[in-house]
């Protein structure tokens, strides 16, 4: 089985969404806000307004269908809508169930091939675990999203309800690149453009990682799941190796991460290839991933439609033909449980 971690859907626009939302709610955003946009879309992903005219230049079903499932047998889609920056404790929910409705209605039933990755408000934790037990029903869905910039680190106790209903519904958190809080993205506050955002954009994913490792959510969850998505990968090793140097030392103030951190990364969390941020040399290559650990940890995407250089082409070719294999779909049918859940139900409603 072939792969893809990491499709992106661009959001719906408000007319698209207008049959998934109480009519007050449509009212609200048509009348008195005159909303169109989803919120701060183009702010997260500023290279999209490059390869989209708009709205109606965005891939199409069957876009995908020619440039991502031609060469895979599943694909699982996202559809960010920074649903993290909306104060309303009821709005963003709603919106979040209309955007997960439009999603299956839109691309999962249209496509056997597809998987969704559901999008929740985090800062309201009960209403994100509702919308986890309504999506948890339709095997279609995969994932939740959560964005990497956010108020606080994910291991923080009040997120756990949400980490909690992922892990007992069998889906796989997903930390994504992006996120619309007031929090900035750096311990040094906001960059200077955007190239600078992302050139420093481990940042916040090495921060959720400790976050989730030393809060004990681990041991208290244990079929959790974590997917780290556009974070690039070769960055990791070292990170595990500070993070084991820093437990060994004061181990006594967090006696609930009762083994080296690094074996709770390699156990819960997996990384998709794209960015793949590599060194000059194969050999150099072959170190980064033997320091890895496994190649296990690694899920083939392309993070269509955005583009990147061959860094994938040249990871294959330093693995085995069954290594390849493996991260090409193996790793993430096992992972995702792709052949064992059910997808013949109803979309959500």
């Amino acid at each position: 089985m072939r792969v893809d971690c990491d499709v992106h859907v661009a959001a719906p626009q408000r007319d698209a969404l207008a049959p998934y939302l109480p009519s007050h709610w449509e009212e609200y955003l048509r009348v008195l806000m005159n909303y169109r946009q989803p919120p701060g879309v183009n702010w997260t992903y500023p290279v999209w307004p490059a390869m989209f005219a708009g709205p109606d230049d965005a891939p199409t079903i069957s876009d995908l269908q020619r440039d991502v499932l031609a060469g895979v047998d599943v694909a699982i889609l996202h559809c960010y809508y920074g649903l993290e920056s909306l104060n309303h404790p009821y709005l963003a929910p709603a919106l979040a169930r209309a955007v997960n409705s439009w999603l299956a209605d839109e691309w999962l039933e249209r496509d056997t091939r597809l998987r969704g990755s559901a999008v929740v408000a985090p800062q309201f934790p009960d209403a994100a675990v509702e919308e986890i037990e309504r999506i948890g029903a339709d095997g279609r869905f995969v994932e939740i999203m959560l964005p990497a910039w956010a108020t606080a680190g994910y291991g923080t106790q009040r997120f756990w309800p949400i980490l909690s209903a992922a892990a007992r519904h069998g889906l796989v958190v997903g930390i994504t690149y992006g996120g619309l809080t007031a929090t900035p993205p750096t311990p040094v506050n906001w960059m200077g453009s955007f190239f600078e955002d992302y050139g420093v954009a481990t940042l916040p994913f090495a921060s959720q990682l400790a976050s989730i490792v030393y809060s004990g959510v681990l041991s208290e969850y244990p079929d959790l799941k974590l997917t780290v998505s556009e974070s690039g990968w070769t960055w990791l090793p070292a990170f595990m190796w500070r993070m084991d140097a820093e437990w060994r030392a004061f181990q006594r103030e967090i006696p609930w991460v009762a083994q080296p951190p690094s074996e709770y990364v390699r156990r819960h969390f997996r990384f998709t290839t794209q960015p793949t941020d590599m060194p000059p040399t194969a050999k150099e290559f072959r170190q980064v991933i033997d320091q890895l650990g496994s190649p296990e940890l690694l899920l083939h995407a392309s993070d269509y439609p955005h583009r990147y250089g061959a860094g994938v082409v040249e990871l294959l070719d330093v693995l085995s033909d069954e290594a390849a294999e493996r991260v090409l779909g193996g790793c993430a049918a096992d992972w995702y449980a792709l052949d064992g859940r059910a997808t013949g139900v109803p979309a959500v409603e």
